[in-house]
């Protein structure tokens, strides 16, 4: 009866291990770069400042909710992200631009980190026509942190993107 009573004990705290996150506080500014894929010359020095709550699954998407903001995008600041729900260790980065009298949406792009927040990168959307928004491998936007030269932040995107398998046929020069 005992032995069965401690199994029972250890099943349900294995599933409420597999069910709860694990939830990190973040509370750190990182600098980095915006670059721009085929042109070794655009650079611009980005900041990045991220307070929120990451939380890690083990078995349903990881999530974070809290505030990104971004140097070189005046729409982040001040503006919560929706939450974010990774996919293979990319989220959609869309803020909440609502207000008493408007619901609003304003998408960066999209965003792979590391669980840690250590490491970032965010695939800058850039209007096409009208208010679409897209990204282009062959020349797109990317901001990288942290980073203090345009090869370091090629090879941080090479790591990062790996990952990812969209991203995988990049070629971040």
């Amino acid at each position: 009866m005992n032995r069965e009573r401690w199994i029972t004990i250890i099943i349900l705290i294995g599933i409420v291990i597999s069910v709860l996150p694990y939830s990190r506080n973040i509370d750190m500014t990182l600098d980095g770069g915006m670059y721009r894929i085929g042109d070794p010359i655009y650079h611009e020095h980005t900041s990045l400042v991220i307070k929120g709550v990451y939380r890690n699954y083990l078995f349903k998407d990881n999530t974070f909710s809290g505030f990104i903001e971004i140097s070189n995008i005046d729409e982040t600041y001040g503006s919560e992200v929706f939450k974010l729900r990774y996919s293979k260790s990319i989220a959609p980065l869309i803020y909440d631009k609502s207000t008493k009298y408007n619901i609003g949406q304003f998408s960066v792009g999209q965003i792979i980190n590391k669980t840690d927040f250590e490491e970032i990168l965010v695939i800058v959307s850039e209007p096409i026509i009208g208010s679409s928004k897209s990204w282009n491998g062959d020349n797109g936007l990317f901001i990288v942190a942290p980073s203090d030269n345009r090869d370091e932040a090629i090879e941080r995107a090479e790591l990062l993107s790996k990952e990812n398998g969209w991203l995988s046929a990049v070629e971040w020069e």
